[in-house]
């Protein structure tokens, strides 16, 4: 009986640690996209600038 209780936690505890890990890199890939936007934003403005 105890020992059901302690997997059915177990169990319960690893479905939000991956629920987390997933809403974690679901956040980490969009500041990575931001960034990535922000940079090639300030690389074609500092380029565009040089042109002129």
């Amino acid at each position: 009986m105890k020992d059901s209780q302690e997997c059915k936690l177990q169990d319960k505890d690893s479905v939000e640690l991956k629920e987390l890990k997933r809403k974690n890199r679901r956040r980490n890939a969009f500041w990575m996209l931001m960034a990535l936007q922000v940079g090639s934003l300030a690389v074609s403005y500092y380029l565009g600038r040089s042109h002129k």
